[in-house]
């Protein structure tokens, strides 16, 4: 999940009572959020992959999508722009393959993955549900 959609209360309620956790004082500043490698879709991590091959830090793709004067938002039309400007190959799909999904459909789906909302563009904050994987 995004940042921004976390219910912070909530999830120290559940420390509380389920995990029988002590978490008076707890601030959310102090929690070390992660995601599990087997969350996201196969393709999240192949586009990780090929990320962390080429760059030191998932901020550097962001910025190389967004660009130089980018407003910190990533809509699906830059995504797609800037994943190919990369030479990108890893969601080609190889002639005669049985996968049953076009390029475009695997790119759109992990567009939609990085923006949970539905808002039509990721921002940083949503981006760096990578970064979490990245670790």
């Amino acid at each position: 999940r995004a940042p921004e959609s976390r219910n912070f209360a909530h999830r120290k309620e559940i420390a509380r009572t389920c995990g029988f956790l002590d978490v008076e004082g707890l601030v959310e500043e102090d929690v070390s959020w992660w995601t599990g490698l087997t969350e996201p879709p196969e393709d999240v991590l192949n586009l990780l992959e090929y990320f962390i091959s080429r760059y030191d830090n998932i901020n550097q793709p962001f910025l190389d999508i967004d660009g130089v004067d980018g407003n910190g938002c990533i809509t699906l039309k830059e995504f797609v722009e800037g994943l190919d400007k990369m030479k990108c190959k890893k969601f080609d799909v190889k002639k005669g393959s049985k996968l049953g999904r076009t390029k475009e459909q695997r790119v759109d789906a992990i567009f939609r993955y990085l923006d949970p909302g539905g808002e039509g563009s990721v921002s940083r904050e949503e981006w760096n549900i990578l970064d979490q994987l990245w670790k």
